[in-house]
């Protein structure tokens, strides 16, 4: 299989991931996603060194908070509990999550609850054949193989806006710590569909970023859709955290 037939691949993914959604067959679009996941690691990641797995890593995610190299895990799962809000999360939630990465958020909120569901969307075959198949942390693979968790493939903006009449406990948006590399992420018409499919009194986690004009600028998107919004810090780090509650 070339290049053009694996893009063909996953962009027909998409496209049926998008439909499956809409009919809320999020099991038959799961399914879909690892198998295309798959074909993109044997054909592409399979064979790349360790340190191009890394800068695909980097690349796509923006880091995971390990530091000159090395992969402190345990750094890494503090920071995704507070990304996550894990702490939040309760036995039989349903939680929705927009960036996969490697599955750090995912590792967290499971460690923390039993939920029902975990729908969790990325955008990238690469890191998504990386995290489902050549994972470099192993306990965030197996999160993302818990039989309560469903992998989809797709542009977040399009894939939320299938999820009509939908109700989710509590939301992750960890598009990395540059939202300025995807504005459709945090624009406040986003994140008011977000909002809109939190139920009364549920929550929502934001990775805001480094730079604090964006940190700004989400926090009032998110006060603006009637959120109750909090500003959480990450350990060592400038990035900050957004906490929300949407009222009862």
């Amino acid at each position: 299989m070339g290049a053009s037939e694996l893009s063909a691949l996953c962009n027909a993914t998409r496209r049926n991931v998008l439909r499956l959604v809409s009919s809320k067959r999020y099991a038959e679009a799961d399914a879909m996603t690892r198998e295309c996941a798959r074909v993109v690691y044997e054909r592409v990641i399979k064979g790349m060194s360790l340190s191009e797995l890394v800068r695909l890593v980097d690349g796509v995610t923006g880091g995971l908070a390990y530091r000159r190299g090395e992969w402190d895990v345990a750094r890494m799962s503090y920071a995704g509990s507070i990304i996550s809000w894990a702490s939040v999360v309760r036995n039989g939630y349903r939680v929705l999550e927009v960036g996969t990465g490697l599955g750090r958020t995912c590792f967290a909120v499971l460690s923390s609850a039993e939920v029902e569901e975990y729908v969790t969307i990325d955008n990238s075959p690469e890191i998504l054949a990386v995290a489902l198949y050549g994972n470099l942390v192993d306990v965030y693979m197996r999160a993302l193989w818990d039989e309560s968790v469903r992998v989809l493939l797709g542009d977040a903006v399009r894939v939320v806006e299938a999820m009509r009449g939908e109700v989710f406990d509590h939301v992750v948006h960890d598009g990395g710590p540059n939202p300025a590399s995807n504005p459709r992420l945090y624009s406040r018409r986003f994140l008011g569909r977000l909002a809109s499919v939190l139920r009364r009194g549920g929550t929502m986690s934001i990775f805001a970023g480094r730079d604090p004009r964006w940190v700004d600028r989400i926090h009032a998107a998110l006060a603006s859709v009637g959120l109750r919004v909090k500003t959480e810090s990450l350990p060592d780090s400038p990035a900050r955290v957004l906490h929300a509650v949407k009222p009862l």
